[in-house]
């Protein structure tokens, strides 16, 4: 007789539960880890070719943009990886970011290079990696290629993760690992059999993925922690009847390793997250400039619902009524949507509501961004359970087996039909322009994939680049240069008046577009006073760089010359949302 493990002399089985015995394969296969594949699971060579698809497709997507001028905020990551690695935390910090992701764009600068396309790539290679990761998700997890192209496809050309997916920004990094948490919280609740060495590993790596993306941005977990609750709720059962009473020594030891672990994760997510979200949250009121949720309607508009997730429900719906299915067989098929819809939608919802209720202005686009590919990957599911459903329906209309349909046609017909359909929902980014990415002081009127008249494709529209070649052409040695960056928390540090505040303001003109020296200014009206002294002998110039609309910009000026009775003039130049000014004083008649 075998003696049981020591500590664990009391294990014993819950009452009226005997061991599940399952046969070889017919556990579903719904995860890359399970031993024994489904028969009508993708080969691996399939899904290997839909992944180098999905990344070539997603890649060729957004190259066509990375080299545009950086806009203001990419110009804080430039700046922030301009310096040593010994400043890479302290300037990421003072943008509200934290130093995870920019530590490894400062290594990425050193091998790349400083050029805006080659910078841009680091966010171009983990956004096509996330379209590719949601693709074999789908077609593994669904057991449809058809469904994982259509994810795959949604994700590498949709509007917001083409922007996002092109900045030099840590918000690309979210995308990949939300599409890995998707995938490990979807397989987990597939996986047969709780204590399934699959399920251990799904479990875990979603776990260690989420904590990853909150130290990268902490706001992700208004999204990503919600696949956590879930799986801690589909537990509870497990947890109540499970009979494991560790014993003496062991017991201790267990929850001596388990407060370790938990104390020091949480002090690691405070040294490398917690101290900048904190530092952000005591200055959220400064947020209202971009994140504000004023309408109902912003819950509809910030994602394109319809054609990602309205259609293809729709879509497998209708195939559900072709076939005839009804009752637990159509809960199985929403099971394979479903989850992830639903957390897209309530973390949408969540979000609005504590905008819209002023606790603080969270709703944007950027802070939710990991909410795209649970959109793609219900989509895809979706349109992957139907193309299923179709194809299992026999030449006579009859789904196999037995089951009347709503319509009677052959299944090469509904084939033909569903794939249509896919192709319309896959390409429908192309001519999705939606509404303003962003909002802000000079910001640009959001995605433009396409242009009729064929100039390339345009998505921040401030050229910062153009603006300092204009003045630097024009300058001559000693010129002064002021600047208004336009940052929300402009008034805020420049009151402060420490050398490092004013640093980080006059950032935008101290990393790759270098102007030097540079006066941070503000536009604000009542502030005219508080401007520094031009030089005002005959024929000396100086240059205002500011990050506004151009009639602001030119309203500005004219206060300026008024100011000096005349003896001031411009000239001016647009740079999208950038204005370039040059001043020069005059000699005025009977002075």
């Amino acid at each position: 007789m075998i003696a049981p493990a020591r500590g664990f002399e009391h294990w014993e089985l819950p009452p009226d539960e005997p061991i599940p015995q399952v046969p070889p394969g017919a556990g579903p296969p719904s995860s890359p880890v399970d031993r024994v594949r489904d028969p009508d699971s993708p080969s691996v060579a399939r899904l290997a070719a839909l992944a180098a698809a999905i990344l070539l497709v997603a890649i060729a997507a957004r190259l066509p943009v990375i080299g545009e001028s950086f806009w203001v905020d990419e110009l804080h990551s430039a700046w922030s990886v301009w310096g040593e690695l010994s400043e890479v935390r302290a300037r990421a910090a003072m943008g509200n970011q934290t130093p995870i992701a920019y530590w490894g764009f400062w290594f990425w600068r050193q091998l790349v290079g400083d050029g805006e396309a080659a910078l841009r790539m680091s966010s171009v290679l983990l956004s096509s990696a996330a379209a590719a990761i949601v693709a074999v998700g789908v077609a593994r997890c669904g057991r449809t290629v058809l469904g994982g192209a259509v994810a795959g496809l949604m994700l590498a050309m949709e509007a917001n993760a083409i922007f996002f997916g092109t900045e030099f920004r840590a918000y690309s990094a979210i995308l990949p690992l939300a599409a890995i948490v998707c995938w490990c919280w979807v397989g987990s609740r597939q996986v047969a059999g709780r204590l399934a060495t699959g399920h251990s590993r799904l479990t875990g790596g979603m776990f260690v993925t989420v904590f990853l993306a909150a130290f990268i941005q902490p706001m992700s977990l208004g999204v990503l922690v919600w696949p956590l609750v879930d799986w801690c709720w589909r537990q509870r059962d497990s947890w109540r009847s499970r009979r494991v009473r560790p014993a003496g020594r062991t017991a201790a030891a267990t929850v001596a390793v388990v407060a370790v672990v938990v104390a020091v994760a949480a002090w690691l997510f405070w040294e490398f997250a917690g101290r900048v979200w904190w530092e952000a949250w005591r200055n959220r009121e400064q947020w209202k400039g971009f994140g504000s949720a004023h309408s109902p309607w912003q819950w509809f508009t910030v994602w394109p619902w319809t054609w990602m997730l309205v259609l293809p429900v729709g879509l497998a719906w209708l195939a559900e009524r072709v076939a005839g299915r009804t009752g637990e067989a159509e809960i199985c098929g929403v099971q394979k949507w479903g989850p992830p819809a639903a957390v897209a939608l309530g973390a949408t919802l969540l979000f609005w509501f504590v905008s819209a209720t002023g606790i603080a202005a969270v709703f944007h686009r950027r802070y939710l961004i990991a909410v795209l590919p649970l959109i793609a990957w219900s989509g895809g599911a979706a349109v992957g359970h139907a193309s299923r459903v179709l194809a299992s329906l026999g030449r006579d209309g009859r789904e196999e087996p037995g089951g009347g349909t709503l319509l009677g046609r052959d299944r090469e017909f509904w084939l033909i039909a569903l794939l249509l359909v896919a192709g319309v929902l896959a390409i429908r980014p192309l001519f999705f322009s939606g509404s303003a990415i962003f909002s802000g002081p000079g910001a640009g009127a959001g995605a433009e994939p396409f242009r009729s008249s064929g100039s390339p494709m345009r998505l921040r529209g401030e050229d910062w680049r153009g603006a300092v070649r204009w003045v630097s052409e024009r300058r001559s040695e000693g010129d002064r240069v002021w600047l208004s960056p336009g940052l929300i928390e402009a008034e805020r540090l420049s009151a402060s008046g420490q050398p490092a505040d004013w640093e980080y303001l006059a950032y935008p003109l101290s990393g790759p577009y270098l102007l030097e020296p540079v006066e941070v200014i503000s536009l604000r009206r009542e502030r005219v006073a508080e401007l520094p002294t031009p030089p005002l002998g005959p024929g000396q110039a100086w240059f205002a760089v500011l990050r506004t609309s151009s009639g602001s910009a030119l309203r500005w000026a004219d206060e300026l010359v008024r100011r000096y009775e005349g003896r001031v003039v411009y000239e001016s130049q647009s740079f999208g949302g950038v204005q370039a000014i040059r001043f020069e004083t005059v000699t005025v008649a009977g002075t």
